[in-house]
């Protein structure tokens, strides 16, 4: 069972932004420095500001307030060093002069490898063999419950076998799937999620329908601005590409159809400069109005982010 990645997801905790013990907060806020008893107390009095139909909270955040997003930060920072330290900021007694060097002699030892990765109230903590992740199950439950006063959601927190289904974090599909023939030849393909795929379909869609209602630079730069929107927040996925061409062969026949009296063919020098340097080796039978070319929704390769030197 040696490498075999195990996710456990925690998407959406029992009503985080509703939960959130205020004092809890505040001692974590004077632990990060933050010791300006002004804006402390500015701060406890929007978390404490009544709810219209509901009165004084005694606990929570209110959702939608420009504060959330970093006092959300702030209460799960916590469990970001705790994972955090029993691996990756694990301290030990020898300086190493690399992290790769670190790892390498933690694996000799009895601590259990494992990271987390984290937006706002989503997160997943991935593990090495599916005995410590089911143990790291209790543990993220009792640290939550216990050190932060949280409950998570038993029916979206679960151990993922990686190897067998895919888990979505953030309009990603992931999943390891076997490369070569040895006993560790796997690698992590990424797709955009299905539900990714919709919202893509659905917002070219209603840029093409903005197109056809007024025919102009602005409405087919604004269909530009969608397109390469999905690609650039997409480009990390391993399988992009494949994932645009499916995309694409669903389009065509709403994009030419519908714009087939107002459109006129384009050559890829037509474009403007910033356009071409873009797109530059894609082949794509392009089209223009009003002399601003469409840009090709296929058009996007995989971009490799850039990892930590764990060797």
């Amino acid at each position: 069972m040696d490498n075999l990645f195990i996710v456990l997801s925690y998407i959406a905790k029992k009503g985080f932004f509703d939960n959130v013990n205020h004092s809890k907060l505040l001692k974590q806020m004077w632990s990060l420095g933050i010791r300006d008893k002004s804006l402390l107390s500015i701060i406890s009095k929007l978390l404490k500001a009544e709810i219209e139909g509901e009165g004084i909270p005694t606990k929570g955040t209110p959702q939608g307030g420009i504060l959330s997003p970093l006092l959300s930060n702030i209460v799960l920072n916590e469990l970001d060093w705790w994972i955090s330290d029993q691996w990756e900021t694990f301290e030990s007694q020898y300086t190493y002069s690399t992290n790769g060097s670190k790892y390498q002699h933690l694996k000799k030892t009895e601590l259990k490898e494992c990271f987390i990765v984290r937006y706002a109230d989503d997160f997943k903590v991935i593990c090495r063999t599916r005995s410590h992740a089911i143990k790291m199950n209790y543990a993220l439950k009792d640290f939550l419950r216990k050190r932060l006063y949280l409950e998570t959601s038993e029916d979206k927190s679960k151990v993922i076998n990686l190897k067998k289904n895919s888990s979505e974090f953030l309009g990603f599909s992931m999943k390891v799937v076997r490369k070569g023939k040895t006993r560790f030849g796997y690698v992590a393909r990424s797709d955009m999620s299905k539900k990714a795929k919709e919202n893509a379909f659905r917002n070219i869609k209603e840029a093409i329908k903005a197109i056809k209602k007024k025919p102009c630079i602005q409405t087919v730069w604004n269909f530009n601005t969608v397109v390469m929107g999905i690609q650039n927040y997409y480009s990390v996925a391993t399988n992009i590409t494949i994932n645009l061409n499916e995309l694409n062969s669903h389009l065509p026949r709403t994009l030419y159809n519908q714009l087939k009296n107002i459109r006129t063919e384009a050559s890829f020098h037509q474009m403007n400069k910033t356009l071409q340097k873009r797109y530059k080796g894609y082949k794509a039978k392009l089209y223009m109005i009003q002399k601003m070319v469409f840009v090709p929704i296929h058009a996007q390769r995989w971009k490799k982010t850039v990892s930590p030197n764990y060797k």
